[in-house]
């Protein structure tokens, strides 16, 4: 289900045009509005011979580039800090998000992506996302052996959607303390679900 906005936005080229945004601060904004902040990548894999990938977000809604981050030259670790306008949108739209390497002389890399509805986007006050390759595969940088992350981070909710908050399950913890910790995952095909665990450091 597309809301009427991401419908009519579908057929439309290019980025939104939003003004570049500066405030972290969510009275700054109006009721409704819907910023998050891609804070940073972790573990980008080298997707080019001899130096590190020139990573940049790309995030659809509806079909739309709704925003195109900035690159970062030969960066495994990049910080964006870049605040996002995604106002307007229904909780229920799918959004998309991949990681790309851009190529100075042929065409761009898609690293990975992921794709969820925005509700469970702004689920969480900070989202740590795992990306996967189009075979399904997770994407990790091989020299390090860990996953690649995408952290966003929930600047301003919209005040008729469910209040971002921290799980239960999950809470805030000094992970300096704990320098492994256990991941249980799926991967499926033809709507099976074939779940494992995987032991990672970090």
């Amino acid at each position: 289900r597309v809301s009427p906005r991401a419908a009519a936005a579908a057929d439309m080229g290019g980025c939104s045009s939003k003004p570049s945004l500066t405030s972290e601060n969510p009275d700054d904004y109006p009721a409704e509005a819907l910023i998050i902040k891609i804070v940073q990548a972790l573990r980008v894999p080298q997707m080019d011979i001899a130096d590190e990938s020139d990573p940049y977000v790309l995030i659809r809604i509806g079909g739309k580039k709704v925003h195109r981050s900035k690159y970062k030259i030969d960066d495994a670790d990049p910080v964006f800090d870049e605040l996002v306008d995604l106002s307007g949108y229904d909780m229920d739209d799918e959004v998309i998000i991949e990681l790309w390497d851009r190529d100075r002389v042929n065409m761009n890399d898609r690293i990975g992506g992921t794709e969820m509805p925005l509700r469970e986007l702004v689920k969480r006050p900070e989202i740590s996302l795992l990306l996967h390759k189009k075979s399904g595969d997770m994407v990790v940088k091989k020299a390090r052996g860990l996953p690649t992350e995408l952290i966003f981070k929930v600047i301003k909710a919209p005040a008729s959607w469910p209040e971002p908050v921290e799980s239960e399950h999950y809470p805030l913890v000094d992970k300096t303390k704990y320098p492994k910790h256990v991941m249980i995952m799926t991967r499926g095909t033809r709507g099976d679900v074939q779940p494992y665990v995987a032991l990672a450091r970090g």
